[in-house]
């Protein structure tokens, strides 16, 4: 868990000091996958279309925190500070009362 310090100009659904549960998968919100909330099947945020998957024409899967290139090579997620891509997508908040 963390707490958001600062936002992107197009982030609309957090603000400074929100406590929040970051997912490990990485989706864009606005992809036919992701309007189906199948969010690991993002067709957006992977990039890094391993040669294994290009072979056999099989789509990649959505990038993931801490993965390699496969996956769209994001470093991981436990650091002091986080980027979050695509900030109105993955962030769960965590009300205040859950601390009481």
């Amino acid at each position: 868990m963390g707490e958001v310090v600062e936002t992107g100009k197009d982030v609309k659904n957090l603000q400074k000091g929100d406590r929040v549960v970051i997912p490990f998968v990485i989706a864009c919100g606005d992809c036919f996958f992701c309007r189906l909330q199948q969010y690991a099947a993002c067709e957006n945020t992977n990039a890094g279309k391993g040669a294994a998957l290009n072979k056999k024409q099989i789509p990649a899967p959505a990038a993931l925190f801490g993965y390699s290139h496969l996956y769209g090579g994001v470093p991981g997620g436990q650091a002091e500070y986080v980027r979050v891509p695509k900030g109105n997508v993955g962030p769960f908040k965590v009300p205040a009362f859950a601390f009481r």
